[in-house]
C-alpha cells in the first residue's frame, strides 16, 4: 500500500482500530513531513484508541532513528501512551537520545 493511502486510513476515524494501528506501524517505513504530521495528529488525539496512539509514538521514534535526527519538542508534546512507546524505542535503540530527553524534561 502506498504512503498516501496509509495516511488516509490512519486519519479516518471511521476505520476500525486494528486497521488504523497497522497503518501507523507501516508508516514507520516512510520518512517525510506528511507522515510525521499524521502520526503526531493521531498520537495526540485523545479520542483515538490507546493502542493506535501508542503505535504512532513507536513509528515516530523509528522514523527519528532512521533519519538520525530527533525532535525533542515533538517527543515531549506527545500524549500518553504515544510518548511512553516512543521513549521505549529510543531507550533501546538510541540511549543517548533517551538520556538527553531525560535531562531536558
Amino acid at each position: 500500500m502506498d504512503k498516501a493511502k496509509l495516511i488516509e486510513i490512519l486519519l479516518d476515524e471511521q476505520v476500525d482500530d486494528a486497521t488504523r494501528d497497522d497503518c501507523a506501524i507501516y508508516l514507520s517505513e516512510f520518512i517525510d513531513d506528511k507522515v510525521v504530521s499524521a502520526l503526531i495528529s493521531v498520537a495526540n488525539n485523545l479520542k483515538d484508541e490507546k493502542m493506535v496512539r501508542a503505535s504512532c509514538g513507536e513509528s515516530l521514534a523509528e522514523n527519528w532513528i532512521r533519519k538520525n535526527q530527533i525532535n525533542y519538542d515533538v517527543l515531549n508534546s506527545l500524549e500518553e501512551p504515544a510518548r511512553t512507546e516512543a521513549l521505549g524505542i529510543l531507550r533501546h535503540n538510541k540511549p543517548e537520545w533517551y538520556l538527553e530527553y531525560e535531562e531536558r524534561y
